[in-house]
């Protein structure tokens, strides 16, 4: 197989898994993610000052000012991190998938985190998801390896 043909599988699973993610999210399912649904889905993770973080994350998504999120502006949510603008708020819920605090997401929380999310994905496609967002080959994921993956969807 093709490296490239890896990398377009790679990505769209990961558009795949964005949506499912979103679509866990928006809890009443009008395609769209309101503070109410942004602050749920981060407290269920176990996020402290999930609230705080969901009001930052709104705030800085919310291009046409509406009040909530629509899928494309979900996504964009990534490059925004990326910029730095929700620094904080990313390393906080990276730190939320990362169980035993070693600063990197491992093979186990990677599928774990799936599982949180109530997303089916096969062992295969966690395999190639995981090889995807691990760019160095170490068998862990990076904050930045995580956010360069997160923002190549």
């Amino acid at each position: 197989m093709d490296p490239d043909d890896l990398d377009l599988d790679a990505n769209v699973l990961a558009l795949d898994v964005l949506n499912r993610l979103f679509n866990k999210i928006d809890l009443n399912g009008d395609r769209r993610i309101s503070l109410s649904e942004m602050t749920t889905a981060l407290d269920s993770l176990g996020l402290q000052g999930a609230e705080e973080v969901a009001k930052q994350v709104m705030a800085a998504a919310d291009a046409d000012g509406s009040g909530d999120l629509d899928f494309d502006e979900f996504a964009d949510v990534l490059s925004i991190i990326e910029q730095g603008g929700l620094d904080q708020s990313f390393r906080l819920l990276f730190c939320g998938f990362d169980k035993n605090d070693d600063g990197f997401i491992d093979q186990m929380e990677f599928r774990q985190l799936f599982k949180f999310l109530d997303v089916q994905v096969s062992d295969a496609e966690n395999r190639d998801l995981f090889a995807s967002a691990d760019a160095n080959g170490d068998g862990r994921i990076s904050p930045a390896e995580a956010l360069k993956a997160l923002n190549g969807l």
